[in-house]
């Protein structure tokens, strides 16, 4: 029996392989006429005179005729860890965690001395066959929408993006990961330019957030039976996005059996700056 099921198995391998790579080929089939018009269209601005050279997935570049959209899906991320390692080595350390926190996400990554790559990787619910540099995404970024769902609190997995963007934004938002950090004080409208609402010209509206949380904290206690202020249930938006970021980190170093102590901590990102502030949960606790 054992042998009869070795023997399924092995003749079951390359059938697996081949769904992951008609999958992969579908992707490439959606995103690279999409990705080729964009590198057409900025050949023709720079007159050909530049040779064009972009990250792929893997870390590694590729000239612009060679670079197709299987190979782009992660080449931001891996863009990011290309640089993190560089100047993490450049400072002198050789072990770093990277975190790479954005709007919509945070991609998490480990380096001690070389690079950890994968060949296969589901992304978005999609098998790609295609190598890349080993990231672990959760669903917790800058633009995550904060919701309360009758019962609990909820951060993301959706995002308002760049438009409409945050609550604090001016252009109708939903409340984000980024209106608690306004709500509590840790982005301050007037440290940023006047750059928001419909005509670009207005500051961050602080006003309306505190109001769509004192709205939110009366919902909550309407269904809870509970008083909570409205810093508290930002608060615990934020303690919700750091436990998701704080797993991952987890997933990737103490997991595979890494000593994070031994680790730096390299943010970076759109919203890495505000991960690195005072008051955030450490890794190993």
């Amino acid at each position: 029996m054992a042998s009869a099921s070795a023997s399924a198995t092995g003749m079951l391998a390359p059938l697996i392989k081949l769904v992951s790579r008609g999958d992969t080929c579908v992707v490439d089939a959606y995103l690279s006429p999409v990705l080729r018009g964009y590198v057409d269209q900025l050949t023709d601005a720079l007159g050909g005179e530049a040779r064009l050279l972009f990250v792929q997935s893997n870390g590694g570049l590729t000239d612009a005729q060679s670079f197709h959209g299987k190979d782009a899906i992660l080449s931001g991320p891996a863009g990011g860890i290309i640089g993190m390692a560089r100047t993490a080595r450049q400072a002198g350390f050789d072990r770093v965690i990277g975190f790479d926190m954005g709007g919509t996400s945070t991609d998490v990554s480990h380096f001690a001395g070389s690079y950890e790559r994968s060949s296969e990787k589901m992304v978005a619910g999609v098998r790609v066959r295609a190598p890349m540099l080993e990231i672990h995404t959760v669903a917790a970024g800058g633009g995550s929408i904060c919701r309360f769902d009758g019962a609990r609190l909820r951060v993301g997995p959706q995002s308002a993006g760049a438009v409409p963007g945050p609550a604090c934004y001016r252009r109708g938002g939903p409340l984000t990961i980024t209106d608690c950090n306004v709500m509590l004080g840790k982005i301050r409208a007037e440290y940023f330019p006047a750059l928001f609402g419909p005509d670009g010209d207005l500051p961050i509206d602080a006003a309306l957030v505190a109001r769509r949380f004192r709205a939110l904290a009366g919902e909550i206690g309407q269904a809870m039976g509970l008083q909570p202020t409205p810093r508290e249930v930002a608060e615990g938006f934020v303690r919700i996005a750091v436990d998701n970021m704080a797993n991952a980190i987890k997933q990737i170093s103490v997991a595979r059996g890494h000593d994070v102590t031994r680790y730096t901590l390299a943010c970076f990102g759109g919203a890495g700056g505000a991960a690195c502030l005072p008051g955030r949960r450490r890794v190993g606790h």
